[in-house]
């Protein structure tokens, strides 16, 4: 990859989370709700902090279904279900609800979202399309301000599957060197600001390769 500047990334994880006590568990959550059983919409136009970051900008629906817990809507989700109440002992690190937005990415079980965090910085969602023990676990992975130069990602893993990684990363980046546990390496292409994998494998480090 010569001639394109090479970026080292210490990424931001978080593993699948089943139900939405675990979620306020691993991640601390601060939402905008919009009622029982809505759908995460369109809003304002970006600051200049998450200018590299057009996905964020998207006015198509997200298609993450958004209920109470336990509510009928929340039952009948044919997907991932993100709280329309949070859980107490939520504070203010988590993806804001006004501003989630799907990311376009290739793997074709899986579903992936970016969002402004509540203190500033991005947050990545995904969810595999299978349900695990009758439930479709949401993960989550953000970061602070300072991550929106290199990105933010998500890993996810359950019952003995392959590890689901998705990250955001700016628009000017066009690859990304992941380099795993087991001493191998993968380059991902970047689309959308969305790259994804699936592997056998957890992620030691990632660079970010900028450039055609």
């Amino acid at each position: 990859m010569l001639g394109h500047p090479v970026h080292a990334l210490t990424r931001h994880r978080a593993v699948a989370v089943a139900g939405f006590l675990a979620i306020a568990a691993i991640l601390a959550i601060v939402l905008l709700s919009n009622g029982s059983g809505a759908t995460a919409k369109a809003s304002a136009p970006l600051p200049p902090l998450y200018a590299a970051y057009p996905a964020l900008n998207s006015t198509e629906p997200s298609g993450l279904t958004v209920a109470t817990p336990g509510s009928p809507a929340a039952l009948a989700a044919k997907g991932p279900v993100f709280p329309a109440n949070p859980p107490g002992g939520m504070v203010s690190h988590g993806p804001l609800l006004a501003s989630i937005r799907r990311l376009p990415i290739s793997l074709r079980n899986v579903s992936a979202w970016i969002a402004k965090s509540a203190d500033g910085g991005l947050c990545v969602l995904t969810s595999r399309h299978e349900p695990v023990r009758g439930t479709y676990p949401l993960g989550i992975g953000c970061g602070p301000a300072s991550v929106s130069e290199s990105g933010v990602t998500s890993e996810m893993e359950a019952d003995g599957r392959k590890t689901v990684t998705v990250g955001a990363v700016p628009d000017d980046v066009s690859s990304v060197q992941v380099a795993f546990t087991d001493g191998s390496k993968e380059t991902v292409p970047v689309s959308g600001n969305a790259w994804a994998l699936e592997s056998d494998a957890h992620i030691e480090n990632t660079r970010n390769v900028v450039g055609g």
